[in-house]
């Protein structure tokens, strides 16, 4: 639909979504796609670009600033057009892992603490860029995730976490910017 509307559009991250042909992003109308095409929990793990496998085994601890640093890139290609992108972060997906920028050997137990880190430090750079593209006014940005924590997260006193079907497994957190129009500070329960 968006690529019918002239939009360039990228996928990059965790697609789960169907790893056969017919499923696949580009498939599904990405003009490009880099990333995982299951969870990375799964075998094999492969990254795969458009269609083609390019590196396995995956050193995953480079997923969210390798994932991170190629939707800048696109950004940045087609900052003088309509452009989507979908970036789905593999982390904090287990098995976690954080680059040697975020990791923290003296606090091994908290390595959840060093992807959190890590994830948003990855969003920080991305809205940071669409302001110095003077972009940021006209692009809606929306951050979710697909289920509620699994061990190290906090499902802020709901119960359940992922995999079950009280609030705390199914309700998420969704922030969206989109400056002018959604006011900031704004708060939906």
């Amino acid at each position: 639909m968006l690529k019918a509307a002239g939009y360039a559009t990228a996928a990059y991250g965790k697609w789960h979504l169907g790893h056969e042909e017919p499923w696949l992003p580009r498939t599904q109308g990405f003009d490009e796609y880099f990333g995982i095409l299951y969870s990375n929990d799964m075998f094999p793990v492969q990254l795969v670009r458009n269609e083609e496998v390019v590196e396995y085994p995956v050193v995953q601890a480079t997923l969210t600033r390798r994932y991170t640093d190629l939707a800048l890139r696109f950004i940045e290609t087609n900052r003088d057009r309509p452009f989507f992108v979908y970036l789905a972060h593999a982390m904090p997906h287990k098995p976690l892992a954080a680059s040697d920028d975020f990791y923290t050997p003296e606090s091994r137990e908290d390595l959840y603490a060093d992807v959190i880190a890590e994830l948003d430090h990855s969003v920080g750079r991305i809205l940071q860029r669409l302001d110095d593209l003077g972009l940021g006014d006209d692009t809606l940005v929306i951050f979710t995730s697909d289920n509620g924590p699994w061990y190290g997260g906090s499902t802020g006193g709901l119960r359940g976490m992922k995999g079950k079907t009280w609030e705390g497994g199914l309700r998420v957190p969704m922030i969206v910017r989109l400056p002018g129009v959604i006011p900031p500070g704004v708060v939906n329960p």
